[in-house]
C-alpha cells in the first residue's frame, strides 16, 4: 500500500467519524437549501456587484492539499475514486461562502468540461460535475461565470441535451447550469441566439418530456430576453411566437413563465411590432378571460399576465399601433369586467391600475377612454373597501391585507399623476366627479410612505397649476392643507419643496378666485348701471 492509499484511506475513515457525519448534514442541508426553486430565484434576482480583485486567487491552506488531491485523483483514479473524489470536491461549492475562487484556481472547470464531454466517464461521475457547474452559474460574481463561459461549457451543455434526451436527471440540471450562464453573460447569450441553437432549444419541445423539463425549457428561453437585446432582431419574433402558443397550454406554471418572458421582451420598444403581428395581446386577454373563478393560486396568473401587457405599454408614447390595439380589444371594459367578476378583485387591481397608468402615455383617447368608463370608481371602491377589512380584522390577517393595500396605495397614486398630467381642463373636471378628491385625502395620511406620499403632492399640485378651484374647498375642509403645512418641514427635501409650491399655488388660486369673484360684481354692476340708464329713455 503506497502513501497516497494510506492518505486516502485515512481520508475515507476521518470522514466516516461523528464530527464529519455532522458536517455532511450541514452540507446537505445547505444543499436543498442552495437549490430549492426560491433559493435559486433569489441568488439569481442579486445584483453581481462583488468585487472580486482576482477571481485565482491563492488558495487557503486548509483547503488547499484537499482540492489538489481530489483533482489528482479524478484525473488518475479508477471509477470508485473518481466518484468519491468529485463528491467530495463538489461539497467545496455548497454552503453560504463556496470556494469558487480556489476551484478555479486549480483548473476545475476546465476539468468538469472535459469529464462532460468524455463518454467513457461513468453516468454518476457525469450528474455530480453537472451540478458542479450548475453550483458554479449560480454565483453572484459576473467574473466568476465567465471563467467557467470559458471553458467551452455552453456548447457542451447543448451536446449534452442533444445526446441524453432520454435522460431526464441529466436534461433538468444541464437547463439549470444553462439558463444561469446565459442569464448572466450577454456575449454567451448573443452567441446563443445567432448560431443556431436557439432552434435545437425550441425543438425540445415536440419530444415527450415530464412538464418540470418543459417549464424549465421556458425558464431557459426567458433567461435570454433578459438584459439587452443582441443586433439580430428577428432573432426575437421567434421567442414571441415561442412564448405565444405557450400562451394556450393549460400547465399553470408554464404560463407563469410564457408570461414572464413576454413582459422581459415588452420591456424593448424595438420588437412592439412583433408583438402585434403575431397576435399577443389577443392571447394575453384570452388567459384573463379563460377562467372567471379562479382559485387563489390561479390568480398569480393573471397578476403576471396583466403585467405582461402593461410592459407592452410601457413604451408606447402616443404609438399608434398601441392605440389601435387599446381600442380594437375593448381592453378598458375587459380590465372593468375583471374587478366587477373576481372573487377577490383586490388581488388583480394594483396589476389593472399598473396597465392604465402606462397606458396613459398613448394620448388624450385613452385617457378619455378610461374617464368614460366605471372602472375608476371600481378601484376606488376596492380601496376604501380594503381600508375597511384591515380596520376589522384580527391580527393574524392583517399583516396580508397592510402589505396589498399599501401595493394598491403606491400604483393608485402614481396612475392619478399621470393620468391628470394628461387630461385637459374638461377632463380634470370629470375625473374630480368620480371621487377623486376622497381618494387623494386619505392616499396624503400616508406620511411615513415616500413612494406613495411623492406622486400625491404632485397630483395635487397639478390641479392647482391647472387651475382647478374645487380643489381649494377641498383643502380647506379637510385637514389636507394642515398636512400639507406641515410637510414643509419634511426632512425629505423633495417632499418639502413640494408642499412648499402647494402652499404657494394654492394662495395663487385664491387669488385668482378673489380677482374673478371681482369682476364678476363689477361686470353685474355695470350691467345694473347700463338698464338703470337706458330707463330713463
Amino acid at each position: 500500500m503506497n502513501n497516497f492509499q494510506r492518505k486516502l484511506k485515512r481520508r475515507q475513515q476521518k470522514y466516516k467519524n461523528k464530527t464529519s457525519r455532522l458536517q455532511a448534514l450541514d452540507r446537505r442541508i445547505n444543499k436543498s437549501q442552495s437549490f430549492s426553486r426560491s433559493r435559486r430565484d433569489e441568488i439569481l434576482s442579486r445584483k453581481r456587484n462583488l468585487n472580486f480583485n482576482n477571481v485565482c486567487k491563492e488558495p487557503t491552506i486548509c483547503n488547499k492539499n484537499e482540492i489538489k488531491n481530489y483533482v489528482r485523483q479524478i484525473i488518475d483514479g479508477c471509477q470508485n475514486e473518481q466518484q468519491f473524489a468529485i463528491g467530495l470536491l463538489k461539497e467545496f461549492t455548497y454552503g453560504p461562502k463556496p470556494y469558487f475562487s480556489d476551484l478555479i484556481f486549480y483548473k476545475v472547470p476546465e476539468l468538469l468540461n472535459e469529464i462532460l464531454v468524455n463518454k467513457e466517464i461513468a453516468h454518476v461521475v457525469k450528474i455530480d460535475a453537472l451540478w458542479m457547474v450548475a453550483n458554479f452559474s449560480c454565483s453572484t460574481s459576473l467574473l466568476i461565470t465567465k471563467e467557467i463561459i470559458k471553458t467551452g461549457i455552453v456548447p457542451t451543455l447543448l451536446n449534452l441535451l442533444s445526446c441524453n434526451k432520454n435522460d431526464h436527471e441529466i436534461i433538468e440540471i444541464t437547463l439549470l447550469a444553462l439558463g444561469n450562464l446565459l442569464q448572466d453573460c450577454n456575449d454567451s447569450k448573443n452567441e446563443f441566439l445567432t448560431n443556431g441553437s436557439l432552434d435545437f432549444l425550441l425543438n425540445l419541445y415536440t419530444i415527450d418530456y415530464p412538464a418540470k423539463i418543459y417549464q424549465d425549457i421556458t425558464w431557459v428561453l426567458t433567461t435570454l430576453c433578459q438584459g439587452s437585446l443582441c443586433n439580430k432582431l428577428e432573432t426575437y419574433s421567434t421567442l414571441i411566437e415561442a412564448f405565444t402558443q405557450l400562451l394556450k397550454e393549460k400547465d399553470r406554471h408554464l404560463l407563469r413563465i410564457a408570461c414572464s418572458g413576454l413582459a422581459c421582451l415588452g420591456d424593448h420598444k424595438e420588437l412592439l411590432s412583433y408583438f402585434c403581428t403575431t397576435n399577443t395581446f389577443e392571447h394575453l386577454l384570452n388567459l384573463l378571460l379563460s377562467n372567471s373563478q379562479l382559485s387563489n393560486k390561479d390568480y398569480k396568473t393573471k397578476q403576471i399576465a396583466l403585467f405582461a401587457i402593461s410592459q407592452l405599454f410601457k413604451n408606447s408614447n402616443k404609438n399608434s399601433l398601441i392605440i389601435h390595439i387599446f381600442e380594437k380589444y375593448e381592453i378598458i371594459q375587459i380590465l372593468s369586467d375583471q374587478i366587477k367578476n373576481s372573487n377577490r378583485p383586490s388581488l388583480i387591481v394594483p396589476d389593472i391600475i399598473l396597465v392604465l397608468k402606462r397606458a396613459t402615455q398613448g394620448g388624450s383617447k385613452i385617457v378619455q377612454a378610461i374617464l368614460s368608463s366605471q372602472i375608476l370608481t371600481r378601484i376606488f371602491h376596492i380601496l376604501l373597501q380594503q381600508q375597511e377589512e384591515l380596520q376589522q380584522q384580527n391580527l393574524k390577517f392583517k399583516s396580508k391585507t397592510l402589505s396589498n393595500l399599501k401595493h394598491i396605495q403606491h400604483e393608485l397614486s402614481w396612475m392619478l399623476f399621470r393620468l391628470s398630467s394628461h387630461c385637459g381642463q374638461n377632463q380634470l373636471s370629470s375625473l374630480i366627479d368620480q371621487g377623486t378628491f376622497q381618494i387623494i385625502s386619505q392616499l396624503l395620511k400616508e406620511i411615513h410612505d415616500l413612494s406613495i406620499l411623492k406622486p400625491t403632492l404632485k397630483t395635487i399640485n397639478h390641479f392647482l397649476i391647472s387651475e382647478i378651484f374645487p380643489i381649494l374647498d377641498f383643502l380647506d375642509e379637510t385637514n389636507s392643507l394642515k398636512i400639507i403645512e406641515a410637510l414643509t418641514h419634511h426632512q425629505n427635501n423633495k417632499i418639502s419643496d413640494l408642499s412648499t409650491d402647494i402652499i404657494d399655488n394654492f394662495f395663487v388660486c385664491h387669488s385668482l378666485v378673489y380677482e374673478k369673484e371681482i369682476e364678476k360684481e363689477n361686470t353685474l354692476i355695470e350691467q345694473q348701471q347700463h338698464q338703470q340708464f337706458r330707463s330713463l329713455f
